[in-house]
């Protein structure tokens, strides 16, 4: 579990990982992520965003941040 940028908190489920690899010396797996988002979230993205540049390559920088 992590939380967002606006203290949402955000709740991860993963099936048993260790079942799902044959080899547990791979570096990288895939995960499947469900978000159910509230209205405003909706709402938020439904609108688009208005990016200048430099928050693009921000954003670009990162996929998924967890702690």
């Amino acid at each position: 579990m992590f939380k967002s940028v606006e203290d949402q908190l955000i709740e991860i489920e993963i099936l048993e990982i260790s079942k799902i690899l044959k080899h547990q010396s791979k570096k990288y797996i895939t995960v499947t992520v469900s978000i159910e988002l509230n209205q405003e979230a909706i709402r938020l993205w439904n609108d688009g965003t208005n990016w200048n540049i430099k928050q693009m390559k921000e954003q670009e920088r990162f996929q998924a941040v967890f702690k």
